[in-house]
């Protein structure tokens, strides 16, 4: 009878030591298996992070991109309204080709300044080519708006050599274009400073417009 009881003690051992060790194999398997779920977790984690990261700046750069272009496009409209109100149409005037009447052409120029208009004239033939202007201005005589221009010689030497009909259309066309470009009502030429003389007339006043 003892006997047995030691064999069954002993049988109750072997079991009890067998399940000691399958509950700590258990927890280790569970323990690493919490582990790899952790670092799984944690890389996913890392992941997404970089995913969200790269997507923000993605986001970013199109928003970038797309901000650019809107400000080209809006920039380039102002650049072309700004173009447009520069450009501005001038009425010139010149000789018909009989020289017996005054006609008149829009000619297109990118702003209004005296060298853009002497340079619309020349293109007509108005004026010479090699004609320059040495001062303008634009003042106030006797209360009328007024321009007054100085030339330099080659302008005298240009209309005294064309006879007295090519003297008037030449210094009218002048006279015309600078008054309808400036929106004045009297104009004084002169030639390096002083009046302007030709061989059949002198101009030392104001001029108005030609008919």
């Amino acid at each position: 009878m003892r006997r047995k009881m030691m064999k069954v003690k002993k049988v109750v051992f072997v079991v009890l030591i067998i399940n000691c060790f399958l509950i700590a194999c258990s927890k280790s398997t569970d323990s690493s298996t919490v582990k790899e779920h952790v670092e799984k977790n944690s890389e996913n984690s890392k992941q997404k992070k970089v995913n969200k990261e790269k997507s923000n700046k993605e986001k970013n750069t199109w928003n970038k991109k797309k901000g650019e272009q809107s400000q080209n496009k809006v920039n380039g409209q102002e650049e072309s309204m700004s173009d447009t109100q520069k450009s501005i149409l001038l009425q010139v005037y010149f000789s018909n080709d009989d020289a017996t009447a005054f006609v008149s052409e829009e000619v297109q120029i990118d702003a209004l300044t005296p060298e853009a208009v002497l340079n619309a004239l020349i293109s007509k033939g108005a004026v010479a080519a090699d004609v320059q202007i040495l001062a303008f201005n634009t003042v106030t005589v006797d209360n009328k708006p007024s321009v007054e221009i100085d030339f330099n010689a080659t302008f005298s030497t240009f209309v005294t050599n064309m006879g007295s009909t090519g003297e008037y259309f030449a210094i009218g066309s002048v006279c015309n274009t600078f008054l309808n470009a400036y929106n004045c009502e009297q104009i004084k030429i002169t030639v390096e400073g002083q009046t302007l003389t030709t061989g059949h007339a002198e101009y030392p006043g104001y001029l108005t417009a030609f008919e």
